[in-house]
Formats: C-alpha cells, sequence, structure tokens
C-alpha cells in the first residue's frame, strides 16, 4: 500500500463508515453561542476586536469556519457536518503523508487508521463546536510538511508557508503552541538547518502570543487562575495519570489494561533505538502533557486529540522499524500494534455508541423547542446546557423569526419558585419511547416533592466578592453535601466547590440563588441574591440562621 492517492481514498472511506451518522445530528453545545456571534459581528470584529469576544478562550478559525457555513447552508446542520467529516478526514491523510517521512508507507496508513479508530475522536467529531481542534490539526500538518520543504531546500516561500500555517494552527487552537519545539527535536538535517527553518514559526508564535492578549486582555486567558500556580503542578500530573486510563479506555478489564502495558512497553523498545530517540520521546510527551496539567481536574476527551494522533504517530514509527528488523521484532511490533487497535477500536465503538445517543436526543429536545413548542410549554432537564438554549432562542427570534417558543426549566424547584409553571405543559425526553412527550400534572407533583425536601429554615450564608476579573466565593456553613448556583429563568444548575474562584466577565448585575442539596437529600435554598457590579467591582454578604462567613 504505497500509492498516496490510495491511502487518501481509504482512510476516507474508513472516516465515513465510522463517524457517517453524524449527518443526523443538529447543533449542540456552544454551537449556538457562536452562531450568535457570527450573525451579529463581521469576520474583522470578531478576529481584531476584543469587544466583540468576550470570551476566555480565543479560537478566532473556528468562527471563521462556521460563519462561512452559516453563509452558505443557512441554519441546516447537514451541510455542516459533511464539512466536519471532510475535515477529520484530511486530517488524517495529512498524518499519513508526514509519517511517510519516518516510517515505510504501510506503517504511515496504519498509523493514521488508529488515530482514526481512537476514542478522543469519537469524543470529537460530533460536536461542531470541537470542529478547530482537527482543523486546528490538519494546518499543524500542513505546516510540518512546508517545515520539511524549508529544511531539505532553503527558500522564502517554505519558511513563509510554514509559518502561516502554523498561525491558521494556533487561530484555530492554541494547544498547537508546542509544533516549532517538537519541530527541533525532529530527526530532520542538522540543528542549524532546523532553527532556520522553525525561526519564522518562532516568530509567529511571538506575534500571535500578543495578539490573543490583546483580546482577551489576558496574556494566559482561560488559564490565569489564580490556583493555577507551579506548586500544585506535581499532584495535578497525579491526578491526570490516574485519570487518562480510564477515559481513553472505558469500563477497561485487568486483563485489557495488562495487554496494553505489554503492547505499549514492546513498542517502546522498537521505538527507542539511541539516546536521540530517547530524548525525541521524552520531549514529545513533555510538550504533550505540561498543556493538559492546569485542566487535570476537568480533563475532557477533546483535550486529548492532539496526544492521540502523536500516540498513533509512534506507533507506526514503531511498527515500520520493527518490520524493517525482522524476525522477533516484526511479530512483536505487529503484536503490538494489533492489540493497540484491538482496544482502540472497542473502546471508539463504545465512546461512539453514547456520544451519538446524547446527539440524537439532543437534536429531539432542540427540534422539539426549535419548530413545535408554543406559550405555555415547558421543555424540563433537557440534556444540552443553558447557553445552548439561550443561543438557540437568539436563533428562532432573530434568525427563523418564528413565534414564541415554550420555556427551559432545569432545576425542579422552578415550579415552586414560578407558580404558573405547575399548570403549564410539561414535556420531558423520554428514554424508552426515544422522543419528547408530553407529562399531564406533572408541575405540581414536582414542586411537592420539592417542598417535602426543603428546609426553610436550615443555617446557610453566602460571600460572593467580584474584583473585575475573578468571581470568588465562600458559602456556609460546612456540611457534607453539593453547592450550586441557579441562574434566574430557566433555573439552571452550576455546581461549584463550596469556597471557589472562576474568572469571567460580569456587568451590571448577577443574579443567583444558592442551592445546597445535603448527602442525606434535603435541600437548603437562599433568597434571590443580586451582585451588583459597579467600576468592575461587587461584593454580596447574605445569611440566614448563621453569620456569615469571614
Amino acid at each position: 500500500m504505497s500509492n498516496p492517492l490510495l491511502d487518501a481514498a481509504l482512510l476516507s472511506a474508513l472516516t465515513a463508515a465510522l463517524y457517517h451518522p453524524v449527518l443526523r445530528h443538529f447543533f449542540s453545545g456552544d454551537d449556538t453561542v457562536f452562531l450568535q456571534v457570527v450573525e451579529t459581528h463581521s469576520p474583522l470584529a470578531y478576529v481584531f476586536d476584543p469587544a466583540a469576544m468576550n470570551y476566555r478562550f480565543y479560537t478566532p478559525w473556528f468562527l471563521v469556519t462556521l460563519d462561512i457555513d452559516r453563509a452558505l447552508f443557512g441554519l441546516e446542520p447537514f451541510p455542516f457536518y459533511v464539512h466536519q467529516l471532510l475535515a477529520l478526514a484530511l486530517s488524517a491523510i495529512l498524518i499519513s503523508l508526514v509519517l511517510r517521512r519516518w516510517a515505510n508507507p504501510a506503517a504511515a496508513f496504519v498509523g493514521a487508521a488508529l488515530f482514526l479508530v481512537g476514542p478522543p475522536v469519537a469524543g470529537v467529531v460530533g460536536s461542531l463546536w470541537c470542529r478547530h481542534y482537527v482543523e486546528g490539526l490538519s494546518f499543524a500538518l500542513l505546516a510540518t510538511l512546508a517545515w520539511f520543504a524549508s529544511v531539505s531546500r532553503p527558500g522564502v516561500l517554505p519558511a513563509v508557508l510554514s509559518a502561516s500555517l502554523y498561525l491558521l494552527a494556533l487561530s484555530a487552537k492554541e494547544i498547537y503552541v508546542p509544533l516549532p519545539f517538537l519541530l527541533l527535536a525532529a530527526p530532520e538535517g542538522r540543528l542549524r538547518s532546523r532553527l532556520r527553518a522553525a525561526a519564522p514559526m518562532f516568530v509567529t508564535l511571538v506575534v500571535f502570543g500578543a495578539w490573543r492578549a490583546h483580546m482577551l486582555r489576558s496574556f494566559l486567558g482561560a488559564y490565569d487562575e489564580p490556583g493555577e500556580r507551579i506548586g500544585s503542578y506535581p499532584a495535578r500530573f497525579l491526578h491526570l495519570a490516574a485519570s487518562l486510563p480510564g477515559l481513553l479506555v472505558p469500563g477497561r478489564t485487568p486483563l485489557v489494561t495488562a495487554a496494553l502495558l505489554g503492547a505499549a512497553l514492546a513498542l517502546f523498545v522498537l521505538l527507542v533505538r539511541n539516546t536521540r530517540d530517547a530524548a525525541l520521546l521524552c520531549t514529545l510527551l513533555l510538550l504533550l502533557v505540561v498543556p493538559l496539567i492546569p485542566v487535570a481536574d476537568s480533563i475532557q476527551i477533546r483535550y486529548l486529540l492532539l496526544p492521540w494522533a502523536a500516540v498513533s504517530g509512534a506507533l507506526a514509527i514503531a511498527l515500520s522499524r520493527g518490520i524493517v528488523r525482522g524476525g522477533w521484532r516484526r511479530a512483536l511490533a505487529v503484536a503490538g500494534t494489533a492489540v493497540v487497535l484491538a482496544v482502540s477500536i472497542r473502546a471508539n465503538r463504545s465512546l461512539w455508541a453514547g456520544e451519538h445517543k446524547r446527539a440524537i436526543r439532543s437534536r429531539e429536545e432542540a427540534l422539539f423547542y426549535f419548530e413545535r413548542s408554543a406559550a405555555g410549554d415547558v421543555l424540563r432537564q433537557p440534556i444540552e446546557s443553558d447557553w445552548f438554549f439561550g443561543g438557540l432562542r437568539w436563533l428562532h427570534a432573530n434568525v427563523s423569526r418564528r413565534a414564541a417558543p415554550g420555556r427551559i426549566v432545569f432545576d425542579d424547584w422552578a415550579f415552586c419558585a414560578v407558580p404558573e409553571l405547575r399548570a403549564a405543559r410539561v414535556y420531558e425526553w423520554s428514554e424508552t419511547e426515544e422522543r419528547v412527550t408530553e407529562r399531564p400534572g406533572l408541575g405540581g407533583r414536582l414542586c411537592n416533592a420539592q417542598m417535602r425536601r426543603l428546609r426553610e429554615d436550615a443555617a446557610l450564608d453566602v460571600r460572593i466578592e467580584y474584583d473585575g476579573r475573578f468571581l470568588r466565593w465562600r458559602f456556609g456553613p460546612e456540611r457534607p453535601g453539593r453547592w450550586a448556583f441557579l441562574a434566574p429563568g430557566t433555573f439552571a444548575r452550576n455546581e461549584f466547590p463550596r469556597v471557589g474562584t472562576f474568572r469571567m466577565p460580569i456587568e451590571g448585575r448577577l443574579e443567583v440563588t444558592v442551592r445546597f442539596e445535603s448527602d442525606e437529600g434535603w435541600l437548603a435554598l437562599s433568597d434571590p441574591l443580586v451582585l451588583t457590579v459597579t467600576d468592575g467591582r461587587g461584593s454580596l454578604v447574605w445569611s440566614r440562621g448563621s453569620p456569615p462567613g469571614p
């Protein structure tokens, strides 16, 4: 299998075979929020104007690509997902082309196929709002191919091209920052040639860093949290190492774990032949793992897309070396690769089944709200977030211009706090019927159930402060249970620790109700509270039955 065009056709077919059900999906996650951004701002605004990007992350390429789809197809999601599959297939094809530099064509194809059947891909492909992870990878791989040309044939065009493609990768997602550092350790030419070829990319990195800091009004953006200090990294690294296996291979057995460890050890033996190989592997691990440490407490499968691409490439190189060296090494390489492929495919299919099932529920609930609900209808506890339905409501009113939809409710306390909801038509997802169904009389029953759990006289105290960048809070008294903010209107429940800090922009006022649920099952709720922000600062103290915390 040495024809790149044949490889490209087979990888495209594999992409379609694995993930074609995404063509039935609707918008989800952050899609509607970003669709609202591109509906209300020009590309010049959301790329260059900080006021247009009031977010903690700066990923302008995602907005550009979403804007293109919106301009061509309106709010019809099917073509958006065709674009999604094409972007994924392109990434796999480019992985194969890059790997041909260091592995034989058959091993390069296997590495690209392993990438496609990896669990991180199953966790990303069904979410349009994750497309920039995939397209950023394509840009990084194209930049790598241009960098190869710059190392081999010095010239202005390859250097400018690699730097430009690297800029596009950075504009897609900041996880591609390590690329030029990794290329310096690559087995290509002399160090001097690698430095010369990578120099324009380092210039690009400095320029983008300044540009990003200007747009976010912060150098680190979402990573600029007070608790993210270097001293916490060892504990976070251990937490990351403990959580990754379960995320990548859910439901693994001791036998599967042992097989994976054996395969990893065998491939490592084949991959590392000398100190240079060891240095390259250590550099790769460092550049891929360190950026994950700040988010170790909330690691998501999409964060592992780039590390998984690197693992797939390393396996392809190890397989190629085993095949070339022959004998027991060839058998070891083939066996190790087969184990990794088998476990990956099983984990991929398991994760994909759950993601697809979730997407079908999301589609049915969103379409009920968007197309069929009317004033007086209540959709209870949908699977998507408050901000998703906020964006969908905006698109409903300002783009589709339909009659007013119904209402979304996330926490059942709403049926007590808003009396008219007790007699409303309540709809919810039915797992057995796999559709949104009406539940007559449910509003009143839910309120009665909430009142039986409520302790109106339970001691509760709240202290909230805002300093222009960070929201800080302390709830009390300390007792076993879970704390949450309830948002007004939808009563969306956002769970937080009893004491915490969160970076977020607040202008004017923040309305919340604090909710406590004990481990025994009883509830305590604060009054509806308002934090007023003036000149970028604000504070709120409230208590019942106990003095406010320090």
